[in-house]
């Protein structure tokens, strides 16, 4: 049977309304694509460019696990889809750093900070990881004892775009063997650091930063090895904000046990809300308690225990939360084994397929198409030339073997 087709004139194809592209199927793209689709016309750079459709899309999208894997790489995993192959990164690694040991100095939501703690150099790197651009940050070299940072992209008091970082530099002094902590901030605006509390003494010592409401860093605060608090940093305003408070019903439960060294707490982001953990050795479990609306005392609900798991008691760390028909934990063991999820609703782990990573810091990255000012791509660093090698000095050709 002979079958004819007619062409379709373009006059007949069914156009969609810009404002359906944009606000219902763009979204929902990959983020190498929209960066291509920016080339197609001025209308389409321009939203794409936009706060708005930046807020979109990150809606839209699931989120990414981010690892750091080896050679100086990042492993970029989609949380819906660990058993899939990375995404590898590579580092942008100024030329300045010879042999560096660089890792993730801190994070915050689209964007990471990339640091070498035995870099005299000391440069700080900006990156997002979505578009490829990078910036490097100037920064102080402080000396010996302990640095931590954070992190927090907001506007500041005139409704401009900043990027802000914090330094916590903690050290023994030679002289009266006090410990000190020194604090300073830096602004991408203003391109500098401002110290905001000059070497004071201390007893306390801190870990676990985590970013909360997007400019608020919260903290683990102890003493001797024992939790003292939970401490709490405004990066936005660039002072000391007012400590978290536990519910009542959660110190009944937990408690901050004197006896408990401060590794047996964690804090981490959950869907967007506070989460304290609490390791409890005795009843072999972890109590996973979440701050439904920050700030208020009363709001703190226990959220699930996780069971130890394997003969060697591991404890498990959450670090996402996935929605949907099983509602799934992402934990990251503390010392040891595989990521695995846990299914709230049956009370099980599944192995999640992550092979070959490291155990140790993960990072939940939600993308964005926007970009802080001053960046450039990263395929443009500079690297030293390679030193050729040098010919063997010995010529065996002029000088023959010996047998």
């Amino acid at each position: 049977m002979d079958v004819s087709f007619k062409p379709i004139k373009p006059s007949s194809l069914v156009t969609l309304p810009m404002e359906i592209i944009f606000s219902c199927i763009l979204p929902k793209l990959p983020a190498k694509s929209l960066l291509r689709f920016k080339s197609v016309s001025k209308s389409f750079l321009t939203e794409i460019s936009s706060p708005k459709f930046n807020a979109s899309f990150s809606e839209a999208n699931h989120g990414l696990l981010i690892l750091p894997g080896k050679n100086q790489t990042f492993l970029i995993y989609e949380l819906d889809s660990l058993c899939s192959p990375p995404t590898l990164f590579p580092y942008p690694i100024p030329s300045t750093w010879h042999d560096p040991l660089a890792t993730i100095a801190a994070c915050c939501e689209s964007y990471l900070l990339i640091g070498c703690e035995y870099n005299r150099d000391s440069s700080l790197v900006l990156v997002n990881p979505t578009t490829h651009i990078f910036r490097i940050i100037p920064n102080v070299y402080v000396g010996g004892g302990l640095v931590q940072y954070g992190m927090c992209h907001c506007l500041d008091e005139f409704n401009n775009d900043d990027f802000k970082i914090v330094r916590f530099h903690q050290y023994n002094d030679p002289n009266t063997d006090d410990t000190m902590r020194e604090v300073s901030v830096y602004s991408l605006r203003s391109n500098s650091w401002t110290v905001r509390e000059s070497k004071i003494a201390t007893t306390e010592s801190i870990w676990d930063l985590v970013l909360v409401k997007n400019h608020l860093l919260v903290m683990i605060c102890y003493s001797s090895g024992r939790i003292t608090r939970i401490g709490c940093f405004d990066i936005k305003a660039e002072r000391w904000s007012n400590d978290v408070v536990l519910s009542d019903t959660l110190l009944g439960e937990i408690g901050l046990n004197p006896a408990r060294y401060h590794d047996h707490y964690r804090l981490c982001l959950l869907d967007g809300c506070l989460c304290f953990t609490c390791y409890d050795v005795n009843k072999w479990t972890n109590s996973i308690w979440v701050m439904k609306e920050y700030g208020v005392k009363e709001s703190w609900f226990k959220f699930t225990s996780l069971p130890v798991q394997g003969p060697q008691h591991v404890f498990y760390h959450p670090i996402a939360y996935r929605k949907g028909s099983s509602h799934e934990l992402l934990c990251l063991p503390t010392y040891g084994g595989k990521y695995l999820w846990y299914n709230l609703r049956e009370k099980q782990f599944t192995e999640t397929g992550l092979e070959g990573v490291h155990l140790c810091f993960a990072y939940i990255h939600k993308e964005t198409l926007l970009n802080f000012p001053g960046g450039q791509p990263i395929h443009s660093i500079s690297k030293e030339p390679e030193k050729e090698e040098k010919e063997d000095e010995y010529n065996y050709i002029d000088y023959g073997f010996e047998l």
